[in-house]
């Protein structure tokens, strides 16, 4: 068994993917104990992508796996069929274009085993970097270590769950992957914002988090990035994964209904209320029609948020509360929604 497996997801990234490749090589850890997978999401530059990664698969063969995926299923798709191939003890994601820093993975499983964790959460630095700047940043580290102990403090929990602790993205956290088996969770596919449906029911079977303030993690962002140019046009695939995570933790009946206000809460901070703050800070489109499908599905699931415990644990955060009397308001046209929401945002 490897110590770690490491995802990384490829689409037309031929000239970004050496760097990755380079911050892996460069781990303090030896590779022999690095499990890389590198899946290649149906890339359309004439094997380009294809013919890098059968290169590093080359440099080194008992530490490199590569998958040619035949349909581009995004990275969440290929993040899940990636997973059906790890083996090592704790799992990290990488997309193609970032990097790690050197000292990552030894520290990272150091302090997984040294505290018994299930999630080790960290930072990112994010850069905004060209092609040719694949340079370490100097390491700034701040604050100091936290571990959640969710058998010794159950509330703990829920400070995770109801977004008190941050984002539910994947790439900043260290996994055991005996959790994530546990928990049978995917990546939504063929859609951008799709980490939570992978991340968030992670928390609700987690025992230990610990939280560290190191910043692990180079995020190169540029002008080809998902994230820096698809956020407005694919806007309607945020609330689409939501649905699809909240559907899928109503199924799980006893775990529903131990953490239902927690839940619920998260459903309507992430499906409605984020769904119209990227709606005006991303120029997407929402049209009416969808807006009133999403108010009917919140208070058909949910009931009136304003009755939630959590709802009022967090009812100082900005916007909570002028989001929340939306959900019985009337609009004829867009113009008079984005109006509106411009005033509450």
């Amino acid at each position: 068994m490897k110590k770690i497996s490491v995802i990384i997801p490829c689409h037309n990234s031929s000239e970004w993917v050496g760097a990755a490749w380079q911050s892996l090589k460069n781990q303090t850890m030896e590779i022999e104990s690095i499990e890389c997978i590198f899946v290649d999401d149906a890339s359309t530059d004439e094997g380009k992508t294809l013919d890098c990664l059968r290169e590093i698969e080359a440099e080194a063969p008992e530490s490199v796996i590569v998958i040619e995926l035949s349909e581009n299923l995004r990275q969440g798709g290929a993040r899940n069929v990636g997973m059906q191939y790890m083996t090592g003890k704790y799992l990290l994601f990488l997309d193609s274009d970032d990097m790690y820093r050197p000292e990552a993975f030894e520290e990272l499983y150091a302090l997984a085993e040294k505290n018994d964790a299930d999630i080790v959460q960290f930072y990112e630095e994010v850069l905004w970097r060209d092609i040719l700047d694949s340079s370490m940043p100097e390491r700034k580290d701040e604050g100091e270590e936290m571990l959640c102990d969710m058998r010794e403090n159950p509330d703990a929990r829920t400070v995770f769950l109801i977004h008190m602790m941050g984002p539910f993205g994947c790439k900043n956290k260290f996994y055991r992957t005996e959790l994530i088996r546990k928990a049978g969770v995917r990546f939504s596919e063929k859609r951008i914002y799709e980490e939570p449906r992978f991340v968030y029911p992670l928390y609700l079977y987690a025992e230990r988090v610990l939280i560290t303030p190191y910043k692990y993690y180079i995020w190169r962002r540029h002008s080809e990035s998902t994230m820096g140019s698809e956020l407005g046009g694919r806007l309607l695939d945020h609330p689409e994964v939501q649905l699809e995570l909240f559907e899928d933790l109503e199924s799980r009946q006893e775990l529903y209904e131990e953490y239902k206000r927690e839940i619920d809460f998260h459903f309507f901070y992430s499906y409605y209320l984020e769904t119209l703050r990227f709606y005006i800070c991303n120029n997407g489109r929402l049209s009416v029609d969808y807006f009133r499908n999403m108010q009917r599905l919140l208070t058909e699931k949910i009931g009136n948020i304003k009755d939630n415990p959590c709802f009022q644990l967090m009812s100082d955060r900005p916007h909570l509360l002028a989001v929340s009397d939306t959900v019985d308001m009337h609009f004829d046209r867009e113009e008079e929604l984005k109006l509106h929401l411009k005033t509450v945002f």
